[in-house]
């Protein structure tokens, strides 16, 4: 009776020992920044898959170039020595592509651009983009206090928030997610950060009343006015419904998140814009520090 009984419980205990040593392989992948499938947490888009580097719980990623030391005392430009940039936001911002197995954030194109601009000037550009999060029922106010209520590390010259898009997707109003996103700029700004808000990308999805909803939360953006806070048409900028046929596979990936490409032209819009204020307003208090 005990070998029939052995034999009928092998199977299982085989199951069994193939499912924990694939927890084990995850759980390893996850401490090692490799993105491990989880469920969908967004009502209506792909799933989407953890990259634990963009995840400000866990971690964050700094864009800086490893050149020779450059003597800041007299850059050329004469307007700073150094700039320190938080881009902050969801996937959008950690450059989720590909069903997550690629990420391609567009804080490295925005490295470059000031590179080519200040060539004098150190710029470092951080990354914080939590896939999923969402600006009302998330993470955002809290990852932002997180990040700026800390002397981990001296504080931001300039602080780019791109948020709501996870919002409209579970149904929120769009003053409810406005509001919250004032609050999270409020935390920015406290710091005496430089804040540029991006208004929220289009997507292919057009259910129930997505489309209104999105345009009314953009409108409330542009229509917004606060010291040393800045606004960018992001949207604008990047198009859905509008690009070309051609153009539009080399730019979107899955009809909410972009390509490789379509991040590196988000980087170069959001850096034009950022090279523009540089140039055009007066610079945080932060500058230098």
């Amino acid at each position: 009776m005990s070998f029939r009984l052995l034999r009928l419980l092998l199977p299982c205990v085989h199951l069994v020992a193939l499912l924990t040593l694939s927890s084990v392989v995850a759980c390893a992948d996850s401490h090692q920044q490799v993105a491990c499938r989880v469920p969908s947490i967004s009502p209506f888009f792909s799933p989407e898959l953890p990259y634990q580097q963009f995840d400000n719980s866990q971690a964050q990623t700094t864009m800086e170039e490893k050149a020779p030391t450059v003597d800041m005392a007299s850059p050329s430009d004469g307007r700073f020595r150094s700039l320190r940039i938080l881009c902050f936001g969801d996937s959008l911002t950690a450059g989720y592509s590909s069903y997550g197995y690629s990420h391609y954030p567009y804080a490295a194109q925005i490295r470059k651009e000031l590179k080519k601009a200040f060539p004098a000037a150190e710029a470092q550009v951080v990354v914080s983009g939590l896939s999923g999060d969402r600006v009302v029922e998330g993470q955002f106010l809290q990852r932002m206090k997180g990040l700026c209520a800390t002397d981990d590390h001296p504080p931001y010259d300039w602080i780019i928030v791109l948020g709501g898009t996870n919002d409209l997707g579970w149904s929120e109003p769009p003053h409810k997610v406005f509001q919250g996103l004032k609050d999270v700029w409020t935390v920015a700004l406290e710091t005496g950060a430089n804040v540029m808000a991006l208004s929220v990308l289009e997507a292919e999805h057009t259910g129930g009343d997505l489309i209104r909803r999105r345009n009314a939360l953009n409108e409330m953006i542009a229509q917004h006015s606060q010291h040393r806070w800045h606004y960018m048409d992001l949207c604008a900028a990047i198009p859905y419904f509008n690009m070309s046929d051609a153009q539009k596979p080399r730019i979107w990936d899955d009809g909410l998140h972009l390509t490789m490409a379509g991040y590196e032209m988000m980087g170069e819009a959001i850096a034009a814009k950022l090279i523009e204020l540089l140039h055009a307003v007066d610079q945080p208090i932060n500058h230098g520090k």
